[in-house]
This record gives structure tokens, sequence and C-alpha cells, in this order.
């Protein structure tokens, strides 16, 4: 397979460990193409690509490709049809078209990518705003992708496609994050879209899968205190893992923890509302309105009315025995969306001392936990871009979901005999 628009490399990890051999990425993020190339090392260095891709074609990318590629798999970046950014950046400006957003089009790139190459399957993940009409148009962007990859020409045809909404939490991953999957199949080697519902049906049916909430999700993190922490923190709390940790393989097995820092917040209004105004589940709409006033002050935002409500997840705190919410790039910018409550405060089953100064944000390997990247995966760069690198990645787990479920498709069909990196997972590559 090749991965575009690879950010960190989340997909191709879940697709690695379904045994596919990765052969090729491109990214235009300097600190996660350095990601993807640390914790990838069985790939060529010269084959993980930072640039634009609209240049890649153009500069003969595709030519250098040893072989064609049995599956091309993407996630155009997408902030142009999430929800979050267009509410902080468009909603009041009314020349703006999400039609004639420049991010919007990204789709066309992968769309090249698979005329030029003509892959035996495509994958492609994006956020929910895909399916949902834009504005009063009647247009949904995710039509506009299929009637593309359905439409290709030459010899084989185009693509039978088709996407479906899914929430992550319903993979086994302890996160409500909803993502439109496209799934396609060459038009030669797919009988009809029977075969796509097919597959979304084998993705859902695919075991392990559990229903994990947060507490799950941390299992065996060190519980920091606000400022602690750091690149690298020994030391891990002792006692076995959750059922999700151990599943999923997240554990590696050593004292030594990355990307593990703590937020300061050293703002008192920040610590106040953590510590005395924020129960689990609360947000800033409920230190409005339904906490007697007493710390409304601290509120300087509008969270709209009961019957309107704006902004909730500005001020957050979250539940233990819940999964998490979206993990967002936004992370790179505060964590007062994703407070962490006191473990030993608010967890029955917990045996230590409370501690105030452990209600904070929430940290970059915790948020990769969330999106179930194993502990020794590192995130290289500075400490907000391991957030963003995080925020913006396919669950590594979904992704190895979607792999099997491709690779049991093409074998039942005889269509192709995967290649697999089972035997050479380990070994770096010799050529740089």
């Amino acid at each position: 397979m090749i991965d575009l628009f690879s950010g960190a490399g989340g997909i191709s990890l879940g697709f690695d460990r379904a045994g596919c051999s990765i052969d090729w990425a491109i990214d235009n993020d300097q600190d996660a193409t350095d990601t993807y190339r640390l914790n990838h090392p069985e790939i060529p260095h010269k084959n993980i690509v930072c640039d634009d891709i609209r240049n890649a074609i153009g500069s003969g990318a595709v030519e250098d490709l040893e072989r064609t590629p049995d599956i091309v798999v993407g996630g155009p970046p997408c902030q142009s049809l999430s929800q979050a950014g267009y509410r902080t950046r468009r909603a009041n400006d009314d020349d703006y078209s999400i039609l004639e957003d420049a991010r919007t089009s990204l789709y066309t790139q992968y769309v090249k990518f698979v005329e030029e190459l003509r892959p035996k399957v495509l994958v492609m993940e994006n956020v929910e705003g895909m399916v949902n009409e834009v504005k009063d148009t009647g247009i949904k962007v995710g039509d506009l992708v299929l009637d593309s990859l359905e439409s290709i020409g030459g010899a084989d045809s185009g693509y039978v496609c088709d996407y479906r909404l899914l929430d992550c939490s319903d993979f086994g991953i302890p996160q409500k994050r909803e993502r439109v999957i496209i799934l396609g199949v060459r038009e030669d080697l797919a009988t009809d879209r029977a075969d796509l519902d097919e597959m979304f049906d084998r993705l859902s049916n695919i075991l392990p899968a559990g229903n994990y909430d947060l507490q799950q999700a941390l299992s065996g993190l060190p519980r920091l205190k606000r400022g602690e922490g750091g690149r690298v923190v020994t030391g891990t709390p002792p006692g076995s893992r959750s059922q999700y940790v151990s599943q999923v393989d997240l554990d590696d097995g050593t004292d030594l923890c990355f990307n593990h820092r703590a937020r300061e917040h050293p703002m008192q209004k920040d610590q106040t509302l953590f510590d005395e105004a924020l129960e689990p589940g609360d947000t800033g709409w409920d230190v409005k309105y339904d906490k007697d006033g007493e710390y409304s002050n601290l509120i300087e935002y509008d969270v709209g009315t009961e019957e309107n409500p704006r902004f909730r997840d500005k001020y957050r705190m979250l539940c233990w025995d819940e999964p998490s919410p979206t993990i967002v790039a936004h992370l790179a910018k505060d964590a007062n969306g994703f407070v962490l409550p006191d473990y030993y405060e608010h967890v029955d089953t917990a045996s230590g001392e409370p501690d105030t100064r452990r209600n904070r944000g929430i940290t970059p390997r915790e948020a990769a936990r969330i999106q179930s990247f194993p502990d020794d995966y590192i995130f290289l760069g500075a400490f907000t871009s391991w957030f963003r690198q995080i925020g913006n990645a396919i669950p590594p787990h979904l992704g190895e979901r979607i792999a099997l479920t491709v690779q049991e498709y093409l074998a039942e069909k005889g269509i192709s005999e995967m290649a697999t990196t089972q035997a050479r997972a380990s070994r770096a590559s010799t050529d740089d």
C-alpha cells in the first residue's frame, strides 16, 4: 500500500500491524514525516516524502515507485469541512464558500494518484462534514468524491465505491470519534456495490472489539500533576494493564514513557475552574448556569442559552467511566476541553492520596493512547506539534481493522496474495 496525506503514520501503522507492506508515503508536515520515519525504519527514508502532494505527480513521484500498489489509503486535510474549524473562522464571513475553499478540493489530488496507479482497493478517511449537505446547495462533498472515483476512465474503468459514517468507539477505540470511511474496489474486480456492503459488514464484525472508557485507555501510565513529565518519563505504575491496553497491544513492557508531559496551567482562573468549579462531565455551560452562579464570572465567553448552547467543549472535564471525546489537533493550543480529573479522587477502585494538582489537561501520550497508538510510538518536534500529529491521525487500531477487512476480501475473491512485512517488521532499511 501507499499512504497519501500520511501525517505521523496512524493508518500506516495499522496496515503494518495487519501484515501489509508499506512502500511509500507523503505529507507536507516536516515533524509528521520525521515521526513517520522514526517509527517505520523498515521503509527507506526516500520513500517517505515531505512535500505538497500537488507537486508529487508532476515531479515524477509516481514513476519512482518500484511496483504498483494493491491499496491506496489517505485522509485529505479536512479543516474546511470540520464543524470546529468552520465555527471558529468562517461562521460570520458571508463571502466564504466551503465549495470554493482550496482545502475542500484536496481530495482531487488523491483521485489523481488513484487514476495514475489504478490500485485494486482504495481507502479514504475524512470528517463527518463530508457527508453533510453544504449549507443549502444540495451538495455533499462525499458524493463529489464518489463521482470522481467512479468516473475514472481507461482500460479498467472506474471504481465501485461507497462510504459509511463510523464511530470509533464502536471499533474498540475509547473515543467518540465520528469519521467517514470511503472504500472502493476497481470496477473490473468488483461484482457490484454489494461487495462494498460486505466489506463494511466485515469491518464491523472483526474481533476483538470492546466498549472501552478513559480509565481503560490510560491504564498503566504515570499519574502526573500539573507541570510534570517531559519528552521521556521513567517509571510506570505497578499492576496489570486493562483489557484495552492488552488486546490492542499498546504497552511496550518498559519503564520508559514518551511524550508524557502535562501543561502547567499557570492561570489562576483555570486552576479554580479545574479544582473547584468543574466536576466530571461538566462543561463551561454548566459552570455558567448550573453552579448557583458562584463561578460564572470565570466563564468569559458566550456559552449560549439552554435551548441553544454554544462552545460547550471550550472547558470540559472528562469522565473516567466514559469514552473520551474526539481527540483534536486544537489540543496544541490548549487542553481546557480535555481536563482529566484526579484519578485518586474520582475512581472508586483507586488507592492513592488525592491531589487537585492532578486536575489538568491530558498529555500527548494520553491523547495517543486514546487514539490507539502504542507506547513505543515516539512523536518528534515541539510539544504542540505532538498534539497536532496525534489529533490529525487516523487511529491505528481502526486502520488495522480496515486492513484485515481488505485482505480478507481480496483473498476470498482470489484477486491478490498480499505481500507482508511480518518477516521484516523489526529490521531497519539499510539504504540510508
